[in-house]
Order: C-alpha cells, then sequence, then structure tokens
C-alpha cells in the first residue's frame, strides 16, 4: 500500500496512504492526465471527457478545458490585462483561485509555479526557526531563477494564467510579504497583467 508524506506549513505533517490506482494517460501523448475535455457533445448527457496532458489542455475558462479535437482555432480572448490577486489559502473561495502550493493540495497548473522541493524546505526551516526574513533575499533569488528557466521551457502554463480576466494565487503562507504568491504576481505584472494585491478579509467571504 503506497503512502505519501506531505506536510502543512505551520499546520503539521501527516501521511496518506491508499492501494493506489492506474496512472491515466493523455489520449495524445504519455503524460499524466491533468484534465478531462469539457466539450459537450450533441445527443449525449456527458461532455467528451478525453483525458488531457498540460500541453494538449486548452483553458477556455475558469476550470473549463478542451482536448485538440474540440479546442477552438484560436482562444478566448481576454478583455483587458488579467487581474492578479493574491491570498492565503482556506480564506479565499472565489471560481478565479490558483492553488500555487506545493504540498497538501496540488493543483495540475498552480503546482507548475510553486517554488521547488529543494528552496521550499529551507524557507520552511528558516521560518520555523524564526529566520525567515533573513533568508528571504536568497529563497526570492532563487524562485525567480526557476521561473525565469520555467518561462523558457513552458510559455503555455503563463499564457493560460494570462488569458483569464482574473486569478487569484493561493498559497499556505501567512504573510505575503514573504511568500512566492507575491513575487509570481510580479512576473505575472511583467508579463502584461495588472496586480491587485492581497485580498482583504472582506474580499475573502470572512465576514
Amino acid at each position: 500500500m503506497p503512502c505519501e508524506f506531505f506536510k502543512v506549513p505551520g499546520l503539521g505533517s501527516g501521511v496518506i496512504c491508499s492501494r493506489g490506482q492506474r496512472t491515466i494517460k493523455c489520449r495524445w501523448c504519455a503524460r499524466p492526465r491533468a484534465y478531462t475535455c469539457d466539450q459537450k457533445i450533441q445527443g449525449k448527457k456527458r461532455p467528451c471527457n478525453a483525458p488531457i496532458c498540460m500541453e494538449h489542455a486548452m483553458e477556455v475558462g475558469p476550470d473549463e478545458h478542451r482536448c485538440p479535437e474540440h479546442a477552438p482555432e484560436h482562444p478566448p480572448a481576454p478583455q483587458g490585462p488579467c487581474q492578479v490577486w493574491t491570498a492565503k489559502v482556506n480564506v479565499y473561495n472565489g471560481d478565479d483561485q490558483l492553488i500555487v502550493t506545493r504540498y497538501l493540495i496540488n493543483d495540475p497548473l498552480g503546482v507548475l509555479f510553486a517554488p521547488s522541493k529543494g528552496i521550499l524546505d529551507r524557507a520552511l526551516a528558516a521560518r520555523k526557526r524564526g529566520e525567515l526574513e533573513g533568508e528571504w533575499p536568497v529563497f526570492k533569488e532563487a524562485y525567480l531563477r526557476e521561473m525565469r528557466q520555467f518561462y523558457k521551457t513552458n510559455r503555455k502554463a503563463f499564457q493560460t494564467v494570462l488569458r483569464r480576466s482574473e486569478v487569484t494565487l493561493l498559497c499556505f503562507c501567512p504573510d505575503p510579504a514573504f511568500c512566492h504568491r507575491t513575487l509570481l504576481a510580479g512576473i505575472m505584472q511583467k508579463l502584461g497583467a495588472e496586480v491587485r494585491g492581497e485580498r482583504e478579509p472582506a474580499q475573502q467571504g470572512l465576514f
């Protein structure tokens, strides 16, 4: 029975065990499935549901994807620059959320923008010691370097986010000043997005 160890920053850790399941692959390649096609089929109750990977999926709306067979020739153009917000996980549940964490919650698109395990674990250890502020410049440079390299190899992931009219980047970190979600918002701004900042409690549905 395979088991997976996970950590939630500031909350603790645990182990999830299961009997495992067969990996479903993209119908157009050998990559693991990230989404299924949501195209409605005339005369049928269910949508296409073809398994598609990140590379072959086209996002045409919030949590709505098309396979190569049903993708429009030209993706829908946004009505203006993408509006980028940031927020803490579990305090914002809007339809525009994109969870960019590596541990516990693994969004197929969002996890691509999470820091690598190496630099993340180092930052979490520093925060536990109360030394995150001193470690921050090292983490910041390392994360931006990772994102520059990622942009060179997978611009489509960035374009998928930027095609949205609005997106809220979510992470577990309590302080946005020392969180990669803020750095990622800055990257999106350089690519043409408009950064709106951290969502206030009222915007996060707390009251």
